[in-house]
């Protein structure tokens, strides 16, 4: 709440014609769990925050997989805040209570993109800090530097010009960013690490380091503190909601897009088409907010992927010929983008897979 009194004005977060389309929806009745419009803006805004950052949404850069999580993370955060605004919004006639509801909320998306931000650039530094074995050697140690803020807060004061060995445990729990609107930074050093112990609980939400999570907000911030049961309910809705917007930003992105893939057989041309996008997030994968921003990039994925096996038509489907398989990595583990193609010569993305039917 002190980071967002220090926003005395509304941040203009969305534009006059969809707040009144938001309220007019409300009003209709056409919001269930979630108001669509709400969710697509607080999410493209904290995205925007991530990729700012990382720059990162060609698969086989550097920071690929990270974004791919970290903006992830930041879509199921903005589906709960989505329902939460949404409920309120529900819950009140007059028009003056929505209309500050909404400045509310997009006040707080202030501290929300401010602290993406910091995370993110913690999360990227850190990758950086630890990826190179000669840098470790010179430098072993990271020193915690003094907030750049005009008017910094105390909670981090404490770790000011202190230093603490790369691999010390303080950085699992600790790093610059994990306050609201945090300004501290850090750097690596050959300086000494300090001796003493510090005691400081980050905000709720802001738990964990962000490189080895993969999250910016953790299931303990503000609008996921609701009873198990009741976050399965909340998020089973709100995931479905987001999946169909993935879904019709896939299609309407790629149905022009042809990759060129080669075969043993020669080259072939894929395409995308609703049935096999589709079939893509019902696929297995670990996270289904990740797998769903994988759909978002799925194009360079597949542009990018190797190409490993094909197989007949096993089921004896008269309109498949084959089926082409193309392994890539991500989140550090093999997967498979199975094309199919028909006997009419096209060929469609259809699926993604851990393993290779033998068939």
């Amino acid at each position: 709440m002190e980071c967002v009194a220090t926003f005395t004005a509304p941040y203009n977060l969305t534009k006059k014609e969809l707040y009144e389309k938001v309220l007019s929806d409300i009003k209709a009745g056409n919001s269930s769990t979630i108001n669509t419009d709400l969710y697509r803006a607080y999410c493209e805004s904290l995205k925007r925050a991530v990729s700012g950052v990382l720059q990162s949404g060609e698969y086989g850069s550097r920071y690929f997989d990270m974004q791919q999580q970290l903006e992830a993370n930041v879509s199921r955060f903005s589906a709960f805040k989505a329902y939460h605004a949404t409920r309120l919004l529900q819950e009140n006639e007059h028009p003056k209570i929505k209309k500050a509801i909404l400045n509310t909320f997009n006040r707080y998306q202030v501290a929300e993109y401010n602290t993406t931000v910091a995370r993110t650039r913690t999360a990227k530094q850190w990758n950086d800090f630890n990826a190179d074995p000669v840098s470790n050697e010179l430098y072993p140690n990271i020193k915690w530097l003094p907030s750049r803020s005009a008017n910094p807060r105390e909670e981090h004061r404490i770790f000011w010009g202190k230093v603490w060995a790369k691999d010390d445990p303080f950085w699992s729990e600790n790093q610059p960013g994990n306050l609201w609107n945090c300004k501290c930074d850090w750097e690596e050093t050959d300086e000494p690490a300090t001796d003493g112990t510090y005691n400081y609980t980050p905000p709720a939400g802001l738990e964990g380091n962000p490189a080895e999570t993969g999250e910016i907000f953790t299931d303990k911030a503000s609008y996921l503190k609701m009873s198990e049961s009741r976050k399965e309910e909340v998020e089973k809705s709100t995931y479905n909601i987001a999946r169909n917007e993935s879904l019709k930003n896939a299609i309407g992105r790629l149905k022009d897009v042809i990759i060129e893939k080669k075969t043993s057989e020669g080259t072939i041309q894929v395409g995308f088409n609703r049935k096999g996008l589709e079939h893509f997030q019902y696929d297995f994968f670990p996270n289904k907010w990740t797998r769903d921003e994988i759909l978002r990039t799925i194009d360079t994925v597949l542009k990018n992927a190797e190409y490993v096996a094909e197989a007949n038509c096993f089921k004896g489907n008269p309109m498949v010929d084959k089926f082409y398989y193309y392994k890539v990595t991500l989140l550090e583990n093999e997967w498979f983008l199975n094309v199919r193609k028909l006997k009419n010569g096209r060929a469609y993305l259809y699926s993604m897979t851990d393993k290779i039917k033998k068939k």
